[in-house]
């Protein structure tokens, strides 16, 4: 799918002072390399003359800079900046403001701005790196907003909005080292809007719409998918290498559940994780009651829906499955080859998991809980019949309306809480005799109690 045959570089002309360039024999030089770019050439806080500048030598001039014109006034943002609130109009010389500014910094051309009557209506910066490469371009021009990365002359991100923010499409694009697409978002109700990237087409990009890009660059191993509708899945599944993905991290929240059967269909699969960032269970706490038990109802549905599809997936991938969703706060992950469990789940989630669970293929398993009833974890946990190390851990139930304890009240809790943990080890072992496995609580990230089942060596 991707078009990609080289890793380009990509440059953007340096724009500096021209008082911050050396000269030696007519030849301009920036950190002692002959200079490449444009200088500005301004005096008493207006912009003289624009010198673009190759091999050192000063190959033509203009009498303004990026924006082009030579009517308007030209002045260093310094003039304004005391006066400039950006709400409100700008006078310059007891009339609404209708010009350039420029902005520098440390000999650096970092920006211009097109204002007209009083108000900016585009500006674009630039940010050298230490080198004197640009490493970040940026243009604003009304309420969109266009943002190019590079290091050392690589593309590393591109970062687009349109329209108003409650109104908005974003488009996301972060490469890694290999020139790999690593990560995509993708939130556009109307994706037309985003068909033109960048307002210029003076950028030396490979594309300047998200098509093409995606067509472009290859997509990494191990990529994160933040995807806001079914259509914009669709949209990246086929502009995209979709089907040479082998791990994925996809946040599920506005995607429905028959627009991912492609996941079903990736031949390179090994490992796929769900992130389902709907409701806080903190914001579901504070709901009243009826409306709170019927969310929770959808959101547990929701969320055993979501874990089927991934057992289905896996059953046939043959891969590593998670799923974090915040409305329960639960956290799962399976690694089938290795038969580890890892949990981190109120009751009910692990009431549903433990009968859908291969249970006897299972040998390690992490369980994360707070104040799940003993006798409880005893009569499920001794069903994982194959089990080589079983670890506990013991959750906090946080009461964010909980007044502050007195003396006597704290040392009642820590009775209670030394007595629960007592009643942990003690079903630890219980199990260990059962199961023959290692025994591991964790108490605290700086107290842990294991133990070893005593094998016969071979």
């Amino acid at each position: 799918m991707n078009n990609i045959k080289e890793n380009k570089e990509i440059t953007l002309p340096v724009r500096v002072e021209l008082s911050h360039l050396g000269i030696i024999d007519g030849y301009y030089f920036l950190n002692d390399i002959l200079f490449n770019g444009f200088a500005y050439d301004h005096r008493d806080q207006q912009l003289y003359k624009v010198y673009q500048i190759i091999a050192g030598k000063i190959s033509a001039e203009q009498d303004y800079g990026f924006f082009e014109s030579q009517s308007l006034v030209k002045i260093d943002y310094a003039v304004i900046d005391d006066d400039h609130n950006i709400d409100e109009e700008m006078f310059y010389q007891g009339e609404l403001f209708n010009g350039i500014t420029y902005t520098y910094s440390d000999g650096f051309v970092w920006g211009e701005a097109l204002w007209v009557d009083g108000y900016i209506v585009e500006n674009i910066c630039w940010y050298p790196d230490g080198s004197g490469l640009i490493y970040l371009y940026e243009t604003n021009y009304h309420e969109d907003k266009c943002q190019f990365e590079w290091h050392y002359k690589q593309l590393k991100s591109v970062n687009i909005r349109k329209g108003n923010i409650d109104a908005e499409n974003r488009f996301r694009l972060a490469l890694n080292d290999q020139n790999q697409i690593k990560s995509c978002v993708l939130n556009a109700s109307n994706i037309a809007s985003l068909a033109k990237l960048a307002l210029r087409e003076d950028l030396p990009l490979p594309a300047n719409n998200p098509a093409e890009l995606l067509a472009y660059y290859p997509l990494a191993d191990d990529i994160l998918l933040n995807l806001a509708s079914d259509e914009n899945f669709n949209y990246f599944v086929a502009h995209s290498s979709f089907q040479s993905i082998k791990k994925l991290q996809l946040l599920t929240e506005y995607l429905s559940l028959p627009v991912l059967s492609p996941l079903m269909n990736l031949p390179h699969l090994t490992s796929l994780s769900f992130d389902e960032e709907g409701l806080l269970s903190y914001d579901l706490q504070n709901l009243p009651e009826q409306e709170r038990k019927i969310k929770q109802q959808q959101c547990d549905e929701r969320n055993y829906a979501l874990l089927t599809w991934l057992f289905s997936i896996q059953a046939k991938q043959h891969c590593d499955i998670s799923l974090n969703a915040s409305s329960t706060e639960m956290m799962f992950s399976y690694y089938q080859e290795q038969g580890r469990l890892m949990l981190d789940v109120n009751q009910n989630d692990f009431n549903y998991l433990f009968n859908v669970l291969p249970l006897a293929r299972i040998s390690e398993l992490s369980l994360r809980q707070c104040n799940f009833p003993i006798p409880l974890l005893l009569e499920k946990l001794a069903q994982f019949s194959h089990l080589k190390k079983l670890t506990i851990k013991e959750g906090i139930a946080y009461d964010f309306d909980r007044k502050e304890l007195d003396d006597k009240a704290k040392a009642e809790a820590k009775k209670v809480l030394d007595n629960r943990n007592q009643l942990l080890w003690e079903l630890l072992v219980t199990l260990q005799s059962q199961l023959h496995c290692d025994i591991e609580l964790i108490l605290s990230p700086e107290e842990t109690v294991q133990q070893r089942y005593p094998r016969l060596s071979s």
